[in-house]
């Protein structure tokens, strides 16, 4: 089951999310928001799996705080729900999973779940590969972390 927290400007939409995404086992929902600053806010203490974010929005569009979420949590998963086709480059360019087009359907949500856990069940074994090759490098490089995303490793 994955915890998934909900941002979405459009109070009507945001209602339909919640309760389409509820349709199924494999999201719990933990929180759901109108404002990405209140998002980013409670991010922490809600430490969601999965977020899936409106594009356009005031103040702060979900690219931007996609890339504040990932600060946070990099194995975070994004997916992107909008009206918008024109901002599927820079989606990817967060890593999302998916990006969705409004009115969001069961198929779509099945092809996230889906998504999702391809990209679990790649992870541990990428994982336990970084790991391998970081021990057998350890006292080549030490990894410096500055600004809470900025990272920098290096011989």
């Amino acid at each position: 089951m994955y915890t998934v927290m909900l941002v979405e400007d459009e109070v009507n939409i945001l209602k339909y999310m919640k309760k389409k995404l509820s349709e199924f086992e494999d999201f719990q929902i933990k929180a759901v928001f109108s404002s990405s600053e209140e998002a980013l806010s409670a991010f922490d203490e809600i430490g969601p799996d999965v977020v899936f974010l409106d594009v356009e929005m005031p103040r702060m569009n979900g690219i931007e705080l996609a890339r504040k979420l990932l600060c946070k949590k990099s194995n975070l998963h994004i997916i992107f729900t909008t009206a918008h086709s024109q901002y599927a480059l820079d989606a990817f360019g967060v890593e999302a999973i998916d990006y969705l087009l409004k009115p969001v359907a069961s198929n779509d949500i099945l092809r996230v779940i889906k998504r999702l856990h391809k990209a679990i069940s790649v992870r541990p074994q990428n994982q336990a590969a970084q790991n391998q090759t970081d021990s057998k490098h350890k006292a080549l490089y030490t990894p410096i972390r500055c600004f809470g995303c900025f990272e920098v490793r290096g011989g």
